[in-house]
């Protein structure tokens, strides 16, 4: 696991929560120096920790990772903004964001969507299939 942990990518997911260090440290039960450990890379959160890590912050095991295959969801988390931020930004509901980051369609609006994301038209829409696909793999 040692290898393959990115702390970067805790360190930008936990804001994109808007945690701190100590409220992520009592959503997995452990020290806040333990997260800042995890942080700066002087540990790396054993196994066992990861899915309750994860579900702390809302985010798959690969995102932490970093091994996450792009979707509509980790471009959000990259930028650190929460779902009703980048709704406001893009001027519509944030419910439209959860449907789309949840697979539920391909918005037509992809150029949109890609320009507030920071990514090509074609990337977004890519990683929108990768969210399908996602869900269909996982039975939903």
């Amino acid at each position: 696991m040692r290898n393959s942990f990115d702390p970067s990518a805790l360190i930008r997911l936990r804001k994109a929560a808007k945690l701190t260090q100590a409220q992520l440290a009592e959503r997995v039960s452990v020290a806040t120096w333990t997260v800042g450990s995890w942080e700066l890379g002087r540990q790396t959160p054993e196994a066992r920790r990861l899915p309750g890590l994860a579900a702390a912050l809302d985010v798959e095991v690969d995102e932490l990772l970093g091994t996450a295959p792009p979707t509509p969801r980790v471009f959000r988390h990259r930028l650190g903004l929460t779902q009703v931020e980048l709704a406001e930004l893009m001027g519509i509901a944030s419910g439209v964001v959860a449907e789309v980051e949840l697979g539920l369609y391909v918005p037509s609006a992809s150029d949109q969507w890609a320009d507030a994301l920071g990514v090509e038209p074609a990337v977004f829409v890519a990683a929108c299939h990768e969210q399908q696909r996602l869900n269909d793999e996982r039975g939903k």
